[in-house]
């Protein structure tokens, strides 16, 4: 469902007449409402992943730590969730865009505008992980002593990665990234969500299993990249901004103002090519 802002004396009904002040009004409102009820339920998936790293960081962050930090992922294993982490990693997304965007079996299109919107939102993710990590430092699992309490992996607020990598745990940027990139995926190509979400989650645990992070560094992580990308991806600002960048890669005119632009419902949208 699109709506698009004109002025009301232009706008046709469909008995042919024009619409009135009203009309519009009641369309502004059932957008608000819309976009009001996507907002609420764009939280909802960032709580319960926020819940469930809390529950990880009290029951599971030391057995599991603990074992994979010790005995990481090996062998066949191990080669499976590495090619699986490539999904929260920029060249690795860069890759599957291609592919996604058509550019291997529709040479004669160079340009689909919805690749570079997708990736600058899985990197705004990860960049968001990476800043967290700055202000909150945590061993990693496989450079904690265990004997300790898991609430010791934590060692304190603003040291600016002054521990170096043993003390980045915490959130996991590759599963930021990896779920950022899904949130921007799911919005250009909704048919597929469920595998992108999937692949997202694979690549979180890849990073359990391998001993780089506490399962509640990867569900922080999640967290975090899915309500970045949601905020980002959705924001009114920064849509314009980037319709602006489309058409002009696209060689066409782009909107002049607010009101001659299209006003989207809460629901990813289907890109050209998906």
């Amino acid at each position: 469902m699109h709506f698009t802002w004109s002025h009301p004396a232009k706008l046709n009904v469909l008995n042919g007449g024009e619409a009135t002040l009203n009309h519009l009004n009641e369309i502004q409102e059932v957008h608000r409402v819309t976009e009001n009820a996507s907002r609420f339920r764009m939280f909802i998936p960032f709580a319960a992943l926020v819940v469930a790293a809390a529950v990880a960081f009290l029951l599971v962050d030391g057995p599991v730590g603990s074992h994979f930090g010790e005995h990481p992922a090996s062998g066949e294993v191990k080669n499976f969730f590495d090619a699986a982490e490539h999904f929260g990693t920029p060249f690795g997304q860069i890759l599957i865009l291609v592919i996604l965007s058509g550019w291997v079996k529709q040479s004669e299109r160079r340009w689909n505008p919805v690749v570079m919107r997708v990736f600058v939102t899985a990197v705004i993710a990860g960049l968001a992980a990476d800043v967290g990590k700055l202000m909150i430092s945590r061993y990693r699992p496989h450079h904690f002593d265990f004997e300790l309490q898991v609430a010791d992996s934590f060692d304190g607020l603003l040291q600016f990665g002054a521990g170096g990598h043993g003390q980045q745990s915490f959130p996991s940027a590759h599963t930021a990234s990896a779920f950022g990139f899904a949130v921007a995926l799911s919005w250009a190509w909704p048919k597929q969500q469920r595998v992108f979400y999937s692949l997202a989650a694979l690549v979180g645990l890849q990073r359990v299993v391998m001993g780089a992070h506490f399962p509640s560094d990867v569900l922080a992580g999640a967290a975090l990249g899915y309500l970045v990308a949601s905020l980002y991806i959705n924001n009114a600002w920064v849509t314009r901004i980037w319709d602006r960048i489309d058409a002009w890669c696209l060689c066409e005119k782009p909107p002049t103002s607010p009101r001659e632009q299209t006003v989207p419902d809460s629901l990813p949208r289907e890109s050209a090519t998906g």
